[in-house]
C-alpha cells in the first residue's frame, strides 16, 4: 500500500476533482479501491476519533468509561462508513442498471462510490475534532455533488442529457447512507 499516492489521489479528488477523475479513468491497471483506498480511509478515520475522543474525554471520566466511550465512537464512526459504503455502492449499482441502462461490473461501482466519497472521509475525520460544529460539517458534504458531478462523465457510460439525475441519485446515495446509518447507531449506543 502506497501512502503518498493514497494522499495524494485524496487531496486531488478534494481540491481539483475533474483533474483526479482523468487520471483515474486513465490508468492501465484498475487498483483494488477497496483495500488501496477506502479501507486506509476508515482506518485514518477511526484513529482520528479514537485520539480526538480520548483528549476530549480525558480527565472528566473514570478510564474506563473513557476507554468505553471512545471504543463505542469509533466503532460508530467505522459502521457508519463501511455501511455506508457497501449500501450506497449496491444502491448506485442498482440504480444505474435499473435506470441508465449501465451494466457495470460492482468492482467498478466500488471505485466510482470509494472516490466519491473523498468529501465524506474528510468530514468525518473532522468530526470529533470540531464535535460542536457537526452541522457545519454535514453542509460540507454537499461538496460531494461536485466531486460526483466531475466523475460522472469519467467513470461512467451516462450521456451528457442524464448526468444531473445521475449526479443526484449518487450523491443522495452517499451522504443519506452515510448519514442514517451514523446517526442510527448513536442513537442505539
Amino acid at each position: 500500500m502506497n501512502y503518498k499516492s493514497l494522499l495524494n489521489r485524496f487531496l486531488k479528488l478534494l481540491v481539483s476533482p475533474a483533474k483526479a477523475w482523468k487520471e483515474i479513468a486513465g490508468e492501465e491497471e484498475s487498483l483494488d479501491v477497496l483495500s488501496s483506498y477506502v479501507y486506509p480511509l476508515i482506518g485514518v478515520c477511526g484513529f482520528v476519533t479514537f485520539i480526538a475522543e480520548i483528549i476530549r474525554y480525558y480527565g472528566d471520566k473514570q478510564p474506563y468509561e473513557i476507554f468505553r466511550m471512545v471504543i463505542t465512537d469509533c466503532c460508530v464512526m467505522c459502521v457508519a462508513l463501511f455501511g455506508g459504503f457497501f449500501l450506497s455502492a449496491y444502491v448506485v449499482h442498482w440504480a444505474g442498471n435499473r435506470f441508465y441502462g449501465l451494466k457495470n461490473k460492482l468492482s467498478d461501482v466500488y471505485g466510482f462510490v470509494g472516490y466519491s466519497m473523498s468529501v465524506v472521509f474528510f468530514t468525518y475525520m473532522l468530526f470529533p475534532v470540531f464535535a460542536d460544529s457537526r452541522i457545519l460539517l454535514y453542509l460540507l458534504q454537499i461538496y460531494t455533488l461536485s466531486v460526483v458531478w466531475e466523475g460522472v462523465p469519467a467513470m461512467t457510460g451516462v450521456d451528457d442529457s442524464r448526468k444531473g439525475g445521475y449526479t443526484l441519485i449518487v450523491t443522495a446515495a452517499i451522504l443519506c447512507s452515510n448519514i442514517a446509518i451514523y446517526m442510527l447507531f448513536n442513537i442505539l449506543m
